[in-house]
């Protein structure tokens, strides 16, 4: 849960260039992991060649 949370955290820029861009890779990075588990637990298929 703490991993997770810092990964969240993470999710906030710094108001860099940089920062902003590591903010967005990390929130795309949460977000297709955690699809992934909703949509097995609703047995959908995940639609990898999109993501």
């Amino acid at each position: 849960m703490q991993e997770y949370w810092q990964s969240l955290l993470l999710t906030y820029a710094d108001g860099s260039d940089e920062g902003v861009w590591e903010a967005l890779f990390t929130m795309k990075e949460l977000f297709q992991k955690h699809a992934k588990i909703v949509a097995d637990v609703f047995y959908f298929e995940y639609p990898h060649e999109e993501a």
